[in-house]
């Protein structure tokens, strides 16, 4: 039954009609000409032009202001536009100058004032760029390098027949593989969540954590004496499963942080076909490592030298023009921290209740704390642009220095204690000097006949003899 009401629908129309004056009235648009967004080193300032439409009955103020002045700042002459009663300035141009202040994205906002409240017209996004102080290609290029090679050393080191061991009894390595890909992603979302990070660095934290194994998950196992080849075993299978599970788990997991900048999104075909070409410099090694023996061993020989000359060039431009990464809040700091250290403990947890033994176990917890960051980095340094690099790659930058602080730690901590139970260890040997006899660790030991008391009970056996 329908129930027709005349006074229902002239309430709806006196609505309509005062909605329609109301916009007829207040009027106000602006549209920006440097396209959807503008990017602006810092320490530098740009100038934005605009088309703006002020047709206002009771006038008003337009404010154009900063969402984040650490970013950038807006010049203080030309940031208000006042809108007298009456105007109707349609498709007005005017100009607009900014100062980039430091490294970040953040919005431009055109706030419109007047006596009947604060109304947000228009919020424009704008990208501040770190003054560079190196060239970042020779960066990229080094850090491939450095990749490429930490791949051929894991295919050298790799033992077949070691593999096809612990493949056989799969357990162990399957319980780092699920560590790996099913609790990392979304423990990284968790803490990005918790710690209210911005787009970029929660992307660079989850980018970190779908990521596989790496180098330095095999170097802190050989330094904590864990099982080394079960640590191999585990970084050269999860290497080849990322070519599908880290654009699977980035597509999942990153899309939580996209609304703002779709330039975030990452290239999920292109990583995948990336990542294959990284499994080469695997199999490269392992076929060295089989048909050319002697190779082997002279590569071994100048695998750390390589390495070493690696991290010293890696440093020393790598300082230089990543020095923003420990520039970062408290919340990027705490949460780089405790992800690897989060990540580690639930590995271990998770390996202990499924009755992996100790060892195994430990290296369990290395393999899921210790993500490829060096593999994060390389990612963002190929497939994004600037500020979107730095801003994204600041956290694995930061996870990976935190890593080798955190490990180095435990290394040394290890190497102490080992130093002092093998001294603890060593016989305490003390001669009894009325006696005669040794004391070792409370036993006494008869005191060795001296060889003049044997000659000359040998002689007075002659005697006796001689006699008889």
């Amino acid at each position: 039954m329908i129930v027709r009401c005349p006074e229902m629908y002239l309430t709806i129309f006196i609505i309509l009609m005062l909605s329609l004056r109301s916009s007829a009235d207040d009027e106000i648009s602006v549209s920006f000409d440097n396209g959807d967004f503008v990017v602006v080193e810092a320490f530098k300032e740009i100038e934005l032009n605009m088309t703006i439409t002020c047709s206002t009955k009771h006038g008003g103020k337009m404010t154009f202001m900063s969402a984040d002045e650490s970013v950038f700042t807006v010049e203080e002459n030309m940031s208000t536009i006042a809108c007298s009663p009456g105007d109707t300035e349609a498709n007005v141009t005017y100009s607009l100058w900014i100062d980039g202040v430091a490294l970040g994205v953040t919005d431009l906002r055109t706030v419109f004032q007047n006596s009947t409240g604060e109304y947000l017209i228009n919020a424009y996004l704008v990208k501040v760029l770190r003054k560079p102080l190196f060239t970042p290609t020779a960066l990229a290029t080094i850090l491939l390098v450095w990749i490429c090679v930490s791949y051929v050393t894991m295919g050298n080191k790799i033992e077949p027949k070691l593999i096809l061991d612990h493949l056989k009894r799969p357990h162990a390595v399957l319980i780092g593989l699920l560590c790996q890909f099913l609790i990392m992603p979304p423990l990284s979302l968790a803490i990005a969540k918790m710690f209210k990070l911005d787009d970029a660095a929660a992307i660079g934290l989850i980018l970190d954590g779908t990521c596989p194994g790496g180098w330095f998950s095999n170097v802190f196992t050989l330094l904590l004496d864990c099982d080394f080849n079960l640590s191999l075993t585990m970084t050269f299978c999860s290497t080849v499963l990322a070519l599908g599970m880290m654009p699977l788990n980035l597509f999942i997991y990153t899309r939580f942080f996209l609304d703002h900048n779709q330039q975030l999104r990452a290239p999920y075909g292109q990583l995948a076909i990336q990542l294959a070409f990284l499994v080469v410099p695997v199999v490269i090694g392992l076929g060295l490592s089989q048909k050319f023996p002697k190779v082997k061993r002279i590569f071994d020989k100048m695998l750390r030298p390589m390495l070493a000359g690696l991290v010293v060039v890696a440093l020393g431009v790598g300082i230089p023009t990543q020095y923003y990464v420990v520039l970062v809040s408290w919340r990027i700091w705490v949460a780089s921290a405790v992800f690897p250290l989060i990540g580690g403990l639930l590995g271990f947890t998770i390996a202990r209740a499924t009755c992996v033994q100790l060892q195994p176990a430990v290296t369990i917890a290395i393999e899921t704390g210790v993500q490829n960051s060096l593999l994060a980095i390389t990612v963002v340094t190929l497939y994004y642009d600037q500020p979107e690099i730095d801003l994204i790659g600041r956290v694995p930058a930061l996870i990976g220095l935190l890593v080798v602080m955190e490990g180095g730690v435990l290394a040394i901590f290890k190497a102490i204690r080992d130093f002092y139970k093998t001294r603890s260890e060593v016989p305490h040997v003390e001669l009894d000097e009325e006696t005669g006899d040794v004391e070792d660790k409370g036993r006494t030991v008869p005191k060795p006949p001296d060889i003049n008391d044997i000659n000359l009970n040998n002689r007075e056996d002659q005697q006796m003899g001689q006699l008889a």
